[in-house]
């Protein structure tokens, strides 16, 4: 470190080599002198020193500044401003709200402080410019150019479908004619178009062999689902006699039927009708 001139914009550096013991004897004193200078400084020092060399260099009476009020060390301060305003200051400057006359007494005072050059810029990069380059009709982006089938309730639908290629052909040139007589419409189509992801087919991936895996395959004839197989058989056949022999009663009867010609059945009908009627003719005669 002996060739590079110690200052606020390296002293880390210099706290890191002495952690290391990287630093010559001058260098340390050097550094020890340092910390006597900017004792605003100390809660970056702590790191690299034990809490009894740090009070022994740098006392904690001494350190009477508070972390937040280092920055104000450094403000030189002019005829109208100074550590006390800057920071309002800054904001008015920005947003336009400082008066003429103080402008140019404000950028005096920033030339006086390069440091707070860069607070004026981070400032502005949070101010949100409108882009005065893009005109929209106002008048005209209330109201929609309608056709037959397609207006301002369904049209968002429909460019869905057209992007996702789902739409006829005779809708999709409707909805083209449509599109072109609402420039907002266009617009926003041009916006749902960014939406689509289209894969690239060039780029492969080029190990596709590790991607396949073997699966086991599982026999269903192997030795324990046969096992398993008879044993429940086994279990039915048993189950299935033991509940036939826990029936108990008579056999059903089921009586036969024979099938009799219809002559034969008419002959024995007038054979019974004749033996009744000598029967009654007896019992008369008695």
């Amino acid at each position: 470190m002996s060739n590079k001139c110690l200052n606020i914009n390296n002293y880390e550096a210099w706290l890191l080599d002495y952690a290391e013991g990287n630093l010559t004897s001058v260098e340390e004193k050097l550094l020890f002198d340092f910390m006597k200078n900017n004792p605003d400084l100390r809660e970056d020092f702590e790191f690299a020193f034990d809490e009894d060399l740090l009070n022994t260099i740098l006392p904690k009476e001494d350190f009477t500044i508070e972390v937040d009020d280092k920055i104000d060390l450094h403000i030189k301060a002019s005829e109208s401003f100074n550590a006390e305003n800057y920071e309002e200051a800054i904001i008015e400057y920005v947003e336009g709200l400082m008066e003429p006359s103080e402008v140019s007494k404000f950028e005096a005072f920033l030339n006086l402080n390069p440091i707070l050059q860069k607070e004026v810029a981070l400032y502005k990069a949070t101010i949100l410019k409108a882009d005065k380059s893009e005109k929209v009709n106002l008048k005209s982006a209330l109201t929609f150019s309608s056709s037959s089938s397609i207006n301002d309730s369904n049209y968002e639908d429909l460019l869905i479908e057209k992007l996702e290629g789902t739409l006829s052909a005779n809708k999709e040139k409707e909805l083209n004619e449509f599109i072109d007589k609402n420039p907002l419409v266009k617009k926003e189509y041009a916006f749902l178009l960014k939406t689509k992801l289209v894969a690239d087919s060039t780029v492969q991936y080029p190990h596709k062999e590790n991607l396949k895996k073997a699966a086991p395959v599982i026999s269903l004839f192997s030795n324990r689902y046969f096992q398993t197989a008879v044993a429940a058989t086994i279990l039915l056949m048993i189950g299935f006699f033991a509940l036939n022999e826990s029936k108990v009663g008579s056999p059903n009867i089921v009586a036969e039927t024979k099938e009799v010609p219809l002559k034969d059945s008419i002959k024995t009908v007038q054979k019974q009708e004749a033996t009744e009627t000598n029967t009654e003719t007896q019992e008369e005669h008695e």
